[in-house]
C-alpha cells in the first residue's frame, strides 16, 4: 500500500468517523439533555442525598470523568466535566461572565453522552 492511499484512506474514516459523531448527536434530545443538566447541576446537592447508589455512582463519573481523588485523608483536585470547564479564571458571580473557551466537539458529545445515560439511568429508576 502506497503511502497516498493509506493517507486517503484515514482521511476517509476520520471524516466517517465525524459523520457517525453528528448522526450520534442528532438522535438524542439536545435541548432535553440540557435542561435535565441545567437542572441536574443546580439540584446536586440536594439529589445526592435522594439518589440511589447507582445514581450517586452515574453522577460522580458524570461530574469528575476521570474520579474523585482521595488520599484516604483529603480530596485532591479532580478533572470536572465539560459543564465546569467554562468557567475561567476570571469568572465571578457580579460578572456573569465565563470564559470563552469552548469544549472540543468529542468533549461536547461525551459530555451529552455521559448526560443522556444519567438521565436514562433516572427515568429508569423512577
Amino acid at each position: 500500500m502506497t503511502a497516498r492511499l493509506r493517507d486517503e484512506l484515514r482521511e476517509q474514516i476520520a471524516l466517517a468517523q465525524v459523520e457517525l459523531s453528528e448522526a450520534k448527536l442528532e438522535c438524542i434530545d439536545v435541548e432535553g439533555i440540557l435542561g435535565f443538566a441545567e437542572y441536574l447541576l443546580e439540584n446536586a446537592p440536594r439529589l445526592w442525598m435522594e439518589l440511589s447508589l447507582e445514581q450517586r455512582q452515574q453522577l460522580q463519573r458524570t461530574i469528575f470523568p476521570e474520579g474523585l481523588p482521595f488520599d484516604g485523608e483529603q480530596f485532591g483536585t479532580a478533572v470536572t466535566c465539560l459543564a465546569f470547564k467554562n468557567f475561567g479564571g476570571n469568572w465571578t458571580p457580579e460578572s456573569g461572565m465565563a470564559s470563552q473557551s469552548i469544549g472540543s466537539w468529542n468533549q461536547i458529545s461525551a459530555f451529552l453522552s455521559d448526560m443522556q445515560k444519567l438521565k436514562e439511568l433516572f427515568e429508569s429508576a423512577a
